[in-house]
């Protein structure tokens, strides 16, 4: 798309926020994601990962765990097209998931908040969608651990959603476990590039209307993986982010 695949938009991006490290985990295909990366971003640390089985984006996501540990980690699903300004998310000391407001909600994770914009309730591609609010396919966690332990637990107890381990079914567990998740609801542009009308994305795309180069920060640091269908994620180790608990929660813009 715009002269490249997906995946390197989002990777071409990573210096930007901060972030020199990638988990990429690949499946169909994916020794010509390997060879991509590898050639196309030689300062970039990456480390792959092989999903052997469709199992799932929250069993996918599962597979960085030995990558990220308790560090601060960012999701990007790499087949998501997006313009955002993620810095003030990265240095933020809440979780935060980036969520949009959709005519179509039944076709994607759905969030309910609070008016604050603490997440109350997530639920993949409800029939009777009580929000209008779809997941875009950014994540942010400032520390992993509770993430990984709440995917842990969905695989441990067969908990899946059309056959799949899927990521919100996770967060939901995340927030039934006591964790604070806001959203994040303004990204400049954002749809997926496996959506039913991505012509639309990629006519935008061409015109070099969705995508600018950021400033670096330093305060920006994260673990960030990204997930495509041959998935992806970044990572590397984190600036002084701490999560606090006693502070009310906002939506955040990204």
């Amino acid at each position: 798309m715009a002269g490249k695949p997906i995946i390197a938009h989002i990777l071409d991006d990573l210096a930007g926020l901060g972030i020199h490290e990638a988990v990429l985990i690949v499946g169909y295909m994916g020794d010509l994601v390997r060879e991509y990366v590898t050639a196309h971003y030689p300062g970039l640390t990456t480390h792959f990962v092989d999903q052997p089985e469709r199992l799932g984006l929250g069993h996918a996501v599962s597979l960085a765990a030995p990558f990220v540990g308790d560090r601060p980690v960012l999701i990007i699903l790499g087949d998501t097209i997006f313009e955002a300004d993620l810095k003030g998310v990265l240095a933020g000391d809440t979780h935060s998931i980036g969520v949009k407001a959709v005519d179509d909600p039944k076709r994607f994770g759905i969030v309910e908040t609070d008016r604050n914009g603490r997440v109350t309730l997530l639920i993949e591609k409800p029939e009777r969608p009580a929000s209008n609010l779809a997941l875009t396919g950014i994540y942010f966690f400032t520390h992993a651990r509770p993430l990984f332990e709440a995917l842990e637990e969905l695989q441990r107890r067969g908990i899946r959603t059309k056959g799949e381990f899927q990521l919100t079914d996770a967060m939901e567990l995340m927030v039934q476990n006591g964790q604070t998740l806001t959203r994040c609801s303004r990204p400049t542009a954002c749809c997926s590039a496996g959506a039913a009308t991505p012509r639309r994305c990629r006519a935008r795309w061409s015109t070099g209307r969705w995508w600018s180069r950021r400033t670096p920060s330093s305060r920006t640091a994260s673990s960030a993986p990204t997930y495509r269908s041959a998935p992806g994620r970044g990572s590397r180790t984190p600036s002084s982010v701490t999560p606090s608990s006693t502070r009310t929660p906002s939506s955040r813009s990204c």
